[in-house]
């Protein structure tokens, strides 16, 4: 679209001098600014910074992807390819104006010793009920003890599949800490920490040595 430069009425182009009358030239401006809004159409748009205070000028500002100028506002457009609005996920919170973390954390703990009496089986110590929706950052600890040296075995775990395991042989009444941590989505079960003493059926999983009552505890955290 291109506009004509017509006069407006009863407004003279020139003066007697044969120079533009101010009202033409401002006219003429109008015009210029008129034909280059109209090839703004999908192109770069720059919003003007204006003097302020006595920091000086402020520098002109881009608007970024996404944002356009709709009758005077600024408007969002697109993000990440994506129309329509954006939502606050798993784990944030709009609280007036801001964007802040707020993620569910569940924590738990052995309510008395755990005796590992069956050296096939393994038994299952803190646990969480988190339930099967989301991903879930999970740690955790447990003390174990055996009047023998022994072999334990540890695994975190939902009951079906599991996120860590490792293994530890410990000096007969040394008090002994197993360390697990892992990521697991859409967990099926209880998230948990289970051990097994393969050596002995005398081990113990063990909840106040430290005198604390947190000696065997699992804490997960909910990430997406």
């Amino acid at each position: 679209m291109s506009f004509k430069k017509m006069p407006p009425p009863d407004v003279p182009p020139l003066t007697d001098s044969g120079t533009w009358t101010a009202d033409y030239y401002d006219f003429l401006k109008a015009i210029d600014t008129l034909d280059a809004l109209s090839g703004l159409a999908g192109a770069a748009v720059t919003l003007k910074g204006n003097p302020t205070g006595a920091g000086g000028p402020v520098s002109d500002i881009p608007l970024g992807a996404g944002l356009s100028f709709s009758g005077g506002n600024l408007v969002g457009t697109r993000v990440g390819g994506a129309s329509g609005d954006i939502t606050v996920g798993s784990g944030l919170t709009l609280v007036g104006q801001d964007l802040r973390v707020g993620l569910t954390a569940l924590t738990n703990s052995i309510g008395a010793d755990i005796a590992l009496n069956n050296v096939a089986n393994f038994f299952d110590g803190p646990s969480v009920a988190q339930g099967a929706i989301g991903t879930w950052f999970v740690s955790g600890t447990i003390v174990v003890l055996d009047v023998a040296q022994a072999s334990i075995l540890a695994k975190l775990w939902d009951g079906t599949t599991v996120l860590s395991s490792t293994v530890l042989t410990a000096p007969a009444n040394f008090l002994s800490s197993l360390s697990l941590s892992g990521i697991i989505t859409s967990p099926v079960g209880n998230l948990r920490i289970s051990a097994r003493d393969p050596t002995n059926a005398t081990g113990l999983m063990k909840r106040n040595s430290s005198g604390q009552l947190l000696d065997s505890t699992i804490t997960a955290i909910r990430i997406a």
